[in-house]
């Protein structure tokens, strides 16, 4: 389709009478008719880009697909138009082996049609680019993507932990304030070395979208790589990481993680091979087998040595084994901080309440305990105890004095704390700044209610999607689009021809307009 030194190029815009018809299709391409053709139908549907619910699309992204051995970038601005009218998507198709996911992530800034304007003004038939020209561009823009991946290791950190549980399966990342072209490029970093060589060598493509609305299955050649601003609904088999939630504590593959990490930090790519053939992580042919390697071969990142005493390692040490004698000897390991021996719980002191009003010269009365058992008396049973009064005069012994005056002060009063008592089950107290579940619930209702005004309905709508609520907001609103209009429909779908109620009603009074000047005309004539 393509040679091996050019790249060709297809330009995407909206157009009334474009060679696709109405639309966003190709207008300009360097390609044949027949490739163009082929191109477009697997393309179209990738090209544009649609507002999340009340989360505004960016300003561009990028889209990388492979469709068996070729492969396309689409870069996607977003234009003026609400409607996506202005939509501009240019692409660059060739052979999946030159036009590579790293090269796709450093051609964000080269010189990409970006407006309709300039759309409109490209030449039907475009020149291909040169594959060098290219990768000179990606060589000058990506090393600020390398940098910028190595700093988001907290972004990383619940991806890596995702796709190492699942290894292969497909990921949905959510996320609106992050970047996604460096945690694509670090994905790629810290996973294509334990992937290479592997069961997944040849089936694994590092396919990305970094804006996508809906990952649903009916998409063909989705990318394994989704970034997406909102949780959308339905079940698909693919692996959804909210990066507001970050990773699940205690899970057994964290130390995997931090150590790729760390490593991907110290010396990026080459760092993190060197730390997979130390574990023994690169030998198994299967990747789960080198993720249980990689698992087995590292250590917490708490037991580790900072990384400011790592030069204070012996030679010999560090040299040879870690563990050889005489680098345990020699090496000053940190003192670790003495942890307290484990006391039981101090029991609470007996509750103390104050008595109704102080009166002669007593602050406050003492509850007395029950005595025990009495002593059974000759001939007869054990009593029960008697209740008694608790008095002022006859302190228990147990309870603790009163505090002692403090030099030229009053005397104390003891501290007196409410009996302990079972925690108050039901709903849970709400935070600052936040609305209960029950006062969501009444506003999806009243969302749902076609009686309820547009402005206060789009008013709900949008505050609770800000709170996290899409999904509840989007089935509130088609229940009530359904509402609005389901007795339309339902007489619609009843009558014949398919017309509408208020057609039916405009032809009936039509016909019987024509009746009566039929009738009128016919009493004339007689």
């Amino acid at each position: 389709m393509v040679n091996d030194e050019v790249i060709d190029q297809i330009v995407f815009s909206w157009s009334e009478y474009g060679p696709y018809g109405r639309g966003l299709g190709a207008q300009a391409t360097s390609l044949a008719k027949s490739d163009l053709d082929y191109w477009n139908e697997h393309l179209r549907g990738f090209a544009g880009m649609v507002n999340a619910g009340f989360v505004t699309r960016p300003a561009h992204s990028l889209c990388y697909v492979v469709i068996g051995t070729e492969a396309a970038l689409l870069h996607r601005t977003r234009g003026a138009d609400p409607l996506s009218r202005s939509e501009v998507a240019h692409a660059l198709v060739g052979p999946v082996a030159e036009l590579t996911a790293r090269l796709s992530l450093g051609l964000s800034r080269w010189p990409w049609v970006m407006t309709a304007d300039l759309a409109e003004g490209v030449p039907l038939s475009m020149p291909p680019v040169g594959l060098a020209d290219l990768a000179d561009a990606c060589d000058r823009a990506i090393d600020r993507v390398e940098t910028r991946a190595r700093r988001a290791g907290d972004q990383l950190r619940p991806m890596l932990a995702a796709a190492l549980a699942q290894p292969g399966e497909p990921l949905s990342v959510i996320t609106q304030g992050d970047d996604p072209e460096p945690l694509t490029w670090g994905m790629i970093e810290i996973l294509d070395p334990l992937y290479s060589g592997s069961d997944l060598d040849t089936t694994w493509r590092w396919t990305f979208s970094t804006y996508e609305t809906r990952h649903d299955p009916g998409r063909l050649w989705m990318p394994n790589l989704l970034f997406m601003p909102v949780r959308p609904g339905g079940g698909v088999r693919r692996r959804i990481v909210d990066l507001a939630d970050g990773v699940v504590p205690g899970d057994p593959l964290l130390n995997a993680v931090d150590s790729l990490l760390d490593a991907y930090g110290q010396g990026g790519g080459r760092r993190v091979r060197e730390l997979l053939d130390e574990c023994g992580a690169r030998t198994p042919h299967s990747v789960r087998d080198r993720v249980a390697a990689l698992a087995a071969g590292t250590i917490p990142r708490a037991s580790r040595p900072p990384q400011a005493e790592l030069a204070e390692w012996p030679a010999a040490a560090v040299s040879g084994d870690l563990l050889a004698p005489e680098g345990i000897a020699a090496y000053r390991w940190p003192v670790w901080p003495e942890v307290p021996p484990y006391a039981p719980p101090v029991q609470p002191e007996p509750v103390r309440f104050e008595d109704a009003p102080e009166d002669e010269g007593h602050e406050h009365s003492e509850v007395t305990e029950a005595p025990g058992p009495l002593e059974p008396e000759p001939g007869g049973e054990s009593q029960e105890p008697a209740e008694t009064e608790p008095t002022a005069t006859e302190p228990l012994e147990t309870q603790p004095a009163e505090k002692a005056a403090p030099p030229g002060g009053e005397v104390l009063k003891p501290h007196l704390t409410p009996p302990p008592g079972p925690r108050l089950q039901g709903r849970p107290r709400r935070k600052e700044g936040s609305r209960r579940t029950h006062d969501r619930e009444d506003d999806l209702q009243r969302i749902a209610d076609k009686r309820t005004p547009e402005e206060e309905t789009y008013e709900l709508a949008r505050r609770l999607a800000g709170d996290g609520w899409n999904a509840e907001v989007y089935a509130a609103l088609g229940k009530r689009w359904w509402d609005e209009h389901e007795q339309d429909t339902l007489v619609r779908d009843r009558l014949p021809l398919g017309l509408s109620q208020g057609h039916y009603v405009i032809l009936l009074v039509v016909g019987s307009v024509v009746l009566v000047a039929f009738a009128l005309l016919g009493g004339q004539v007689r």
